[in-house]
């Protein structure tokens, strides 16, 4: 009796050791790190960084002249989401976080990009660039499925911090709104700016979920090249204006882990450099300065999803076994 209840935790314990999720030896980052793309050396490659703007590594070096761009940190930290065009067209990849172990998500070659991770880490969503339609699959690109129709120039899938929704740009009659769509219902609501002839691109949950940051960029001929970013409550109240003054070519933003700090990306001197906001302090810091980087993301160990087992549930759970 007491073997037979020794193989079951063995096999339980087993079980949430090994997930084929997940890669096993793959190193997470020990402090945090932010993931960018830049063009810097004569083709995009895909760098990360401190937070600071420090150690500067380039992680595709070793396989130029492709194009390497939208890096998107898995939730455990493990591994890198990115779109390249290594095989011909652009499409989603998978390394490791030292630019290894690199692999394409799925068998056939299709134009895929804009890419985004579940919080589980196991599916993934992306805009189909041949149907202008958001996708979602599992991250082995097996079971793909078609969510939404984002139109010409949309795109930008993002997942809530609970699943349960993506946040998209939808372009309609030249009308860039970030449509909210329920994944299992298909029920959607689309949030609009209050003024006319403007942008609203490249939309980003806040780590509680409750808020979404969007940059927006004027239609106008003669101010189509400023832009600003905007954050608002997921139901469309409380807009405010994040950085006061709208700049050239302000996009991309992006939330720290912690929610206190939002990248973004801005024209400066012919070149796209990244900055960092401290929504509180409302102080600006630019982390890049030399050639043309845009597309942050962050990772934070401290806020990683755990795939280890918990000491205390296997500690529970042989207590649990014992009474039995």
């Amino acid at each position: 009796m007491r073997f037979r209840l020794f193989a079951l935790f063995f096999s339980i314990s087993l079980g949430l050791f090994s997930s084929s999720d997940y890669q096993v030896g793959a190193q997470t980052p020990k402090t945090t790190r932010i993931a960018f793309t830049s063009w810097r050396d004569g083709t995009e490659e895909i760098y990360t960084m401190n937070p600071d703007g420090s150690n500067q590594v380039n992680l595709t070096r070793h396989f130029s002249p492709a194009l390497n761009r939208e890096p998107v940190w898995s939730p455990t930290g493990e591994r890198i989401l990115f779109v390249s065009n290594r095989d011909g067209i652009l499409d989603l990849y998978l390394m490791d976080v030292d630019g290894q172990n690199v692999k394409r998500v799925f068998e056939n070659v299709r134009h895929r990009q804009h890419p985004a991770w579940h919080p589980n880490g196991k599916r993934i969503a992306y805009l189909d660039y041949g149907e202008q339609a958001i996708y979602t699959a599992n991250i082995d690109g097996r079971e793909s499925k078609r969510i939404a129709i984002a139109g010409k120039d949309g795109g930008k899938p993002v997942w809530s911090p609970d699943g349960s929704e993506i946040a998209f740009v939808f372009v309609e009659d030249r009308n860039y709104h970030v449509r909210i769509i329920n994944v299992k219902t298909r029920i959607h609501r689309t949030l609009k700016h209050p003024e006319p002839q403007v942008r609203m691109i490249d939309p980003a949950w806040s780590p509680e979920g409750n808020r979404i940051a969007y940059a927006s960029h004027p239609l106008l001929v003669n101010q189509e090249d400023q832009g600003t970013i905007y954050i608002v409550n997921r139901d469309g109240r409380n807009l405010q204006q994040v950085i006061a003054k709208a700049g050239p070519r302000v996009a991309h933003p992006t939330w720290s882990p912690h929610g206190d700090e939002i990248l973004y990306q801005q024209r400066v001197d012919g070149d796209k450099q990244i900055f960092k906001f401290h929504l509180s302090s409302r102080e600006t810091t630019q982390l890049t300065h030399k050639g043309y980087n845009f597309q942050g993301n962050w990772f934070d160990p401290a806020f990683a999803l755990s795939v280890q087992p918990q000491p205390q549930l296997l500690t529970t759970l042989w207590g649990k076994l014992k009474q039995k």
